[in-house]
């Protein structure tokens, strides 16, 4: 895919909506940057808000796809959170950017407030004094304390950027690892999109004659389900990322 290409599916309103909404989905975002590292894709996250992407149009699908009923609340549950991952994953390197420039920022605020403790703690009883000295109204303890407490915030400073790295939205980017070349988050979605196909519906990709099973009634599904989530994207796309996926799992 080329960078033009990218770039035009980047821009899919709709799926700049989703993405807003996940920014401002806190819940989710303390989630996943707890579970980022060790998801098992045939597991549904345990503690997560849905964005509720599937809402208005999951009972066409599972009408369209003879969805059993009582399979009907796994898939639902599953797609919502396969599409939270999607999302994620597809913003992680603008997250990676943004966290960069944030980081280079903390990290010359923490050199600065390096240098003036290492100015400020030396000359710490010097300083109390003098400041006794000059300030015939206040006691020394009320100076110590005032030192004190700067020099803490300077060590808090020093502290800023570690802090900053350990929030949600931080670890979500991944930051210091190169985010994924080309479409990110698609082949994990077709993936995910796989393992509801055959392992909660336990369906196949052969025989394809039935109307219910098959490879072509897959990717049908697929494309119905990228509709709310991201409708830029072509079948040829999936199809093609699907083979991937099939040639991954050692799957014909």
């Amino acid at each position: 895919m080329s960078r033009s290409d990218e770039e035009k599916l980047g821009k899919c309103p709709v799926l700049v909506q989703n993405i807003e909404n996940l920014s401002n989905s806190t819940s989710f975002l303390k989630s996943l940057a707890a579970e980022f590292k060790e998801i098992d894709p045939e597991v549904v996250f345990q503690n997560y808000q849905p964005l509720n992407i599937y809402k208005p149009c999951f009972n066409a699908i599972a009408e369209k796809y003879s969805i059993p009923t009582e399979n009907i609340g796994d898939v639902e549950k599953n797609l919502e959170a396969t599409a939270l991952l999607y999302l994620a994953m597809r913003q992680r390197r603008d997250w990676n950017i943004q966290v960069g420039i944030i980081t280079d920022y903390l990290n010359k605020v923490g050199k600065k407030a390096k240098e003036l403790e290492l100015l400020l703690v030396p000359e710490r009883e010097k300083i109390q004094q003098v400041f006794h000295l000059f300030s015939m109204f206040e006691d020394a303890k009320k100076t110590g304390e005032l030192i004190n407490s700067s020099i803490e915030n300077l060590k808090q400073l020093q502290n800023l950027n570690a802090s900053f790295l350990s929030l949600p939205a931080a670890k979500i980017s991944s930051y210091g690892k190169q985010a994924p070349m080309g479409h990110p988050g698609l082949q994990e979605w077709v993936r995910m999109i796989f393992l509801i196909w055959t392992k909660i519906l336990n369906r196949s990709i052969e025989n394809p004659k039935d109307g219910i099973n098959g490879r072509i009634h897959l990717l049908d599904f697929m494309y119905d389900c990228r509709e709310p989530l991201h409708p830029l994207l072509e079948f040829d796309t999936l199809n093609s990322m699907l083979r991937k996926v099939q040639k991954s799992m050692q799957v014909r």
